[in-house]
């Protein structure tokens, strides 16, 4: 089954009976959650990065887990999830598939994900039924319902009002979408599925050129590429031309 890593999500677990949720219209919302991309612009962070799955009607009983670590700077990242390392940098993209003794190489995109656009996509007010923000002492609720018969059902966001770091998200989602194509969920599992995303642990990143080379896992010589020493044994896939 997919892993959906975009960036958010936590369990819900009761937050609707902490506060009265204040019912808002689309514009406040996508100019809320605009405002969330803030924090991280120009700042090197680390944080750890927990993912929950479960099905729709039981909540408590984790069907998988992942933890990992992501450290990131602009549109510089590494991720550490499992046994995979993801890395991109200015000039390169990189997958390295422990398991599978695996490194994927390619472009990276021209410009870094603009939140705003992924967020204007998402809550595409056709498919909305309501927003509604829940105000707390440390943190600040923001949860959307769709419409009946979409992909999604509900997401929830949560923001600490001090730091303004996003610290859990969640949404319920389709099971279909989660799956591989062609792949049949099977027995025990929901038409939907709850994702939860929990994001702990943020600290400042300290200086070090080499956090985001390439040269930790590849090693071009003349057109060629090599794995690095490290990852000596490993098979080297281009996934795109010309590099």
């Amino acid at each position: 089954m997919k892993k959906l890593t975009i960036y958010l999500l936590l369990l819900l677990a009761g937050i609707c009976r902490q506060a009265a949720a204040q019912t808002i219209d689309r514009t406040v919302a996508l100019q809320y959650l605009s405002r969330l991309q803030a924090p991280y612009e120009g700042k090197a962070l680390a944080f750890d990065i927990a993912y929950k799955y479960s099905n729709e009607s039981k909540p408590g009983v984790t069907l998988d887990s992942l933890k990992g670590r992501l450290e990131v700077q602009g549109n510089k990242y590494r991720y550490l999830i499992d046994s995979t390392i993801m890395l991109s940098n200015d000039q390169y993209n990189i997958m390295v598939f422990k398991t599978d003794q695996l490194i994927v190489l390619s472009k990276p995109k021209e410009s870094p994900v603009d939140l705003t656009v992924v967020w204007n996509m998402l809550l595409d007010s056709a498919s909305i039924q309501s927003y509604a923000m829940v105000p707390g002492k440390k943190d600040t609720t923001m949860i959307v319902t769709f419409l009946p018969d979409q992909h999604y059902k509900k997401m929830t966001i949560h923001v600490d009002n001090k730091s303004r770091y996003i610290t859990a998200v969640e949404y319920v989602v389709q099971t279909s979408m989660l799956m591989d194509e062609g792949q049949d969920p099977g027995k025990g599992y929901d038409p939907y599925a709850r994702i939860s995303i929990a994001f702990s642990n943020y600290l400042p990143l300290s200086p070090d050129p080499e956090r985001f080379s390439e040269s930790a896992f590849v090693i071009k010589e003349g057109s060629e590429f090599k794995p690095s020493s490290a990852y000596k044994n490993f098979k080297i896939f281009k996934g795109s031309p010309n590099l």
